[in-house]
């Protein structure tokens, strides 16, 4: 069977290959389990069963999904609109399917469709992601490898479970109905986040204090199930909220010893910054905190301390 034509259920919220750059022997990482700390495949983390299954849209759902389209900017919102128009036809392609001895051809459209976007995008960075972890800085002088990481960012942010989650807990405030749609909307509205975030990160790159931080300490970088997170001096060591931030410093860690940061803030620097251990415990305390439901690391002695702390209830 050709791979096109496999029904990709094991759905990676979490790119594999991103994971390996925490990895010494290209295959497995640490993380924290309730049996303990162990290593595991990559291939085997942060996935889950149907997680990026689309589902049709009715009425209800493309005027939902165009009420948030419209809070995009302007230029942005065409592309959006185009995305729509797309997703549309596919719900007819769908619905045509329905019966008629055609359930496997219905399946690949509703389990692949969203994968497969964000496989592309995966592609599309791949070389640029190991190019940077070999430290080649100098490959972000093309406009294109930049404007592809910042894409990967943008979506990685929007594609986790823990943004599934925020956002469709958040929608619950709005009423049961906007909830519902939420639920139903999610892996829709990711893409467009996922593209409003990138595109915002791409147009600020020479307007922001961009941060190279490398680490050399004995306190490599974690990453984790919620890896671009915002540790502005505003939000540092604060729970995550559901209000959306005022300010954003982006972290984004790439490897243990490497991190991007694109900045709102000065606390962090400019340029090629060198993390001393005081700044790297910090980075990490906070990837713990802002994570979902583990960080992964690339010894088990730097998971050993990491624990979530019980969140408060009021």
């Amino acid at each position: 069977m050709l791979k096109s034509e496999m029904i990709k259920r094991n759905n990676h919220y979490i790119w594999a290959h991103y994971l390996k750059g925490w990895s010494k022997n290209n295959t497995d990482i640490f993380r924290r389990t309730r049996k303990g700390i162990s290593s595991y495949p990559v291939k085997g983390l942060a996935c889950e069963v149907d997680f990026y299954k689309i589902s049709e849209l009715n009425s209800a759902d493309i005027l939902f999904i165009q009420r948030w389209i419209s809070k995009a900017c302007v230029e942005l919102q065409e592309v959006h609109k185009v995305f729509l128009a797309d997703m549309i036809r596919l719900s007819y392609s769908i619905r045509a399917l329905d019966g008629h001895g055609n359930a496997r051809k219905r399946e690949l459209l509703l389990s692949n469709t969203l994968e497969n976007i964000h496989t592309t995008i995966e592609g599309d960075v791949k070389q640029v992601l190991d190019a940077l972890r070999a430290g080649k800085l100098s490959v972000l002088n093309v406009a294109a490898n930049r404007y592809n990481l910042h894409s990967y960012i943008g979506h990685q942010f929007s594609r986790t479970r823990f943004f599934r989650e925020t956002f469709v807990e958040a929608m619950r405030l709005s009423g049961e109905e906007h909830y519902e749609l939420a639920n139903k909307n999610w892996w829709f509205l990711s893409v467009i986040f996922g593209v409003n975030v990138g595109y915002n990160i791409d147009l600020s790159y020479n307007h922001k204090n961009v941060v190279w931080l490398t680490n050399n300490t004995e306190t490599p970088f974690l990453t984790s199930d919620n890896p671009v997170i915002n540790v502005h001096p505003s939000v540092v060591d604060c729970p995550p909220s559901e209000l959306p931030p005022e300010d954003i410093d982006f972290y984004f860690p790439i490897s243990p010893t490497m991190a991007y940061m694109i900045n709102e803030s000065d606390a962090y620097g400019r340029g090629v910054v060198e993390s001393d251990i005081r700044l790297a415990e910090l980075l990490n305390r906070n990837v713990l905190l802002r994570s979902d439901k583990t960080v992964f690391g690339s010894t088990a002695e730097i998971i050993q301390n990491t624990k979530k702390p019980r969140q408060k209830t009021p």
